[in-house]
């Protein structure tokens, strides 16, 4: 069923905001995914605050110049487009649709775009093979506590050995 001009209008406003929150978001090919994949694909991106959505190139493109998007983002669409955005995370749009391309073949990565950059294929799949942001503070934090753990038992080695002497004096004066 086709839609009314108020419905498309009231689409593209949608997508312009979704395009100016946003810092991250992925472009892709999603011909011949059954619905269950694209229910999956909603599914996943919902549980990481993003959104998975099927939009018309030609209201795609009115939205990014609303937006204020360099042309070079829009200009080269053809086919049908898939946008995946998350909210909180730049970089879960990435991650989330790089690994459901590799369980659903029919979904294919165009293009990303990153804080004002565009992104190629290449680029995306790089950014999603990039560790979360939890990961690596983890990183941080192990390698900040490694040199305090061995500070703390080189310190609690001279005391137990301290003790130690201090019982060997003990024994031979009993």
């Amino acid at each position: 069923m086709a839609k009314s001009r108020k419905q498309k209008e009231a689409l593209v406003q949608e997508l312009t905001d979704v395009l100016k929150e946003s810092k991250a978001y992925v472009l892709s090919d999603y011909r011949g995914m059954t619905v269950s994949d694209v229910q999956d694909l909603r599914k996943r991106m919902k549980e990481k605050s993003g959104t998975f959505m099927v939009v018309k190139n030609s209201l795609f493109k009115i939205a990014a110049k609303n937006a204020g998007l360099d042309e070079e983002f829009y200009k080269n669409l053809v086919g049908p487009v898939a946008l995946t955005v998350s909210s909180e995370d730049e970089v879960a749009s990435a991650k989330e649709t790089f690994e459901f391309a590799k369980e659903c073949k029919a979904l294919e990565i165009k293009e990303g775009f990153l804080e004002g950059n565009v992104l190629k294929k290449e680029d995306v799949e790089s950014l999603a093979k990039l560790p979360t942001k939890q990961e690596l503070i983890a990183k941080v934090v192990g390698t900040i506590n490694a040199p305090l753990s061995g500070l703390v038992t080189v310190l609690s080695g001279n005391s137990r050995k301290m003790v130690q002497v201090l019982k060997a004096i003990a024994d031979q004066k009993s």
